[in-house]
């Protein structure tokens, strides 16, 4: 009873408080309206040499475990896609080639159309088009393959 009486004389402070406000209307605020990507998921175009007529796969980390996530077939030219209606889980991400090793890394965010070229003859030669995190990922990635064999002798 006690309680029921605390919740009416909160309820009745509140509507008490809220009359005595002046009723104005907030002036509109100006947007600016901006183009949002077609697509709510994602899709990475990849153009990978010399694979034809195969599987490839995308890959991601989860703890100490590496998992495939998605699998898109390479035409003869090289060409295939990743795609999906909804959005990955940000993080690091990996190419894997059909006999299932990892060919490159590559960072998922909230932009997740991108186009990569790769050829697996180099694989530090990987392009990224659509991404600006993964330009700077793949420029520290560049910057860590000379660094790391000179800190390895070094110790």
């Amino acid at each position: 009873m006690r309680l029921l009486s605390v919740v009416v004389c909160c309820l009745l402070s509140l509507v008490a408080f809220t009359q005595n406000k002046k009723n104005t209307v907030a002036k509109p605020v100006a947007t600016k309206t901006v183009s949002k990507p077609a697509t709510k998921g994602y899709e990475i175009e990849v153009q990978v040499t010399p694979y034809k007529n195969t599987w490839v796969y995308l890959g991601c980390y989860y703890g100490k475990f590496k998992n495939l996530v998605d699998s898109a077939f390479v035409d003869m030219n090289g060409r295939g896609v990743f795609r999906g209606n909804t959005k990955l889980p940000g993080g690091i991400y990996f190419f894997v080639t059909p006999q299932r090793s990892i060919l490159f890394e590559f960072l998922m965010d909230t932009v997740q159309q991108m186009r990569m070229v790769a050829d697996s003859a180099r694989p530090d030669d990987v392009a990224i088009t659509g991404s600006k995190e993964n330009t700077l990922f793949l420029e520290y990635t560049k910057f860590l393959a000379v660094k790391v064999p000179v800190i390895n002798k070094l110790q």
